[in-house]
């Protein structure tokens, strides 16, 4: 009988949150009532405001916290924009497994890519004939533009964690797991592996739209862009490769509650870039952002 009380209360302790368990806001992100993305906020929580974690892990497969607020109001906010703390400061090392070592809070951002004139997002011309068509090769790949041993890829893995990663080498080099929800189903992530980092405008429908005309700095530039945070983005494999290089008249997010950020993040990134869209793809991006809720 001792032993199933000493069982049961240690159970009850460890579904507890962690003491004195806090976030930061890395950017702004709403404060809601439920886990719905598509419901009104309560209020926004600004970038850099801390918060009490209310449970200790993101649910499944929504991926919200839920959180208390400063100021004395309850409610759910999206994992992904908050940086876990305890005790008013960083995730402590020891709170690792034994032989994975975790990543420090990340540096300052990397020097931001000049940023291209801004467009007006319109439908696009004919395609000209002149046109090549699109090969992967003819695109860079990941580069380490800082030479600390983390690639573009590992880079986006680490910032997009709701807690510091764990590592697959003692070198730091590869992100081996983490909590990630997925802006694109809002499902919970934990194994790197089954993680794609995701250009959400992809290099496909960038070739088409223009970029078939950049010269090789240009296009290294996009592909490794991280000055966007939705320009890079941490998803599930198979909906990385259900995407592909498919624009949104072809493949939109599963989750309808992501299509409101996803166009809107689209739609700057092309106006960004200087990318024209195709009439069927304008049509559905208007389409997604007509899910928006209405600005207060």
């Amino acid at each position: 009988m001792r032993r199933r009380l000493a069982l049961a209360f240690l159970l009850c302790l460890a579904a507890r949150p962690a003491a004195a368990a806090t976030a930061v806001a890395m950017r702004d992100v709403a404060l809601r009532r439920d886990r719905n993305r598509a419901q009104p906020p309560i209020r926004a929580i600004k970038a850099g405001e801390r918060v009490k974690l209310l449970t200790t892990q993101p649910d499944r497969p929504n991926g919200f916290y839920r959180v208390e607020t400063a100021d004395g109001l309850v409610g759910w906010a999206w994992a992904p924009s908050l940086r876990v703390e305890v005790a008013g400061g960083p995730l402590p090392t020891g709170s690792a497994p034994a032989g994975r070592p975790v990543a420090p809070a990340p540096a300052a951002p990397k020097p931001a890519a000049p940023a291209p004139a801004a467009a007006s997002t319109r439908p696009a011309q004919a395609v000209p004939p002149s046109m090549p068509p699109y090969r992967r090769s003819d695109w860079p790949q990941w580069t380490d533009a800082d030479g600390d041993c983390q690639d573009t890829r590992q880079e986006v893995l680490i910032r997009d964690s709701a807690v510091p990663v764990h590592f697959a080498d003692a070198k730091r080099c590869v992100v081996a797991s983490g909590i990630w929800a997925d802006p694109y189903s809002g499902d919970i992530v934990t194994d790197a592996t089954q993680l794609a980092v995701d250009h959400l405008v992809p290099l496909g429908n960038v070739h088409r739209a223009g970029g078939w005309l950049w010269d090789a700095a240009r296009r290294e530039q996009y592909v490794n862009d991280l000055s966007d945070r939705d320009h890079l983005v941490a998803v599930r494999r198979d909906l990385h490769q259900a995407k592909g290089e498919k624009g949104p008249e072809q493949w939109k997010p599963p989750r309808q509650g992501e299509w409101c950020s996803y166009a809107r993040a689209w739609k700057r990134i092309k106006e960004r870039w200087q990318l024209a869209m195709t009439a069927a793809e304008f049509a559905a991006v208007s389409e997604m952002e007509a899910t928006c809720p209405p600005t207060p």
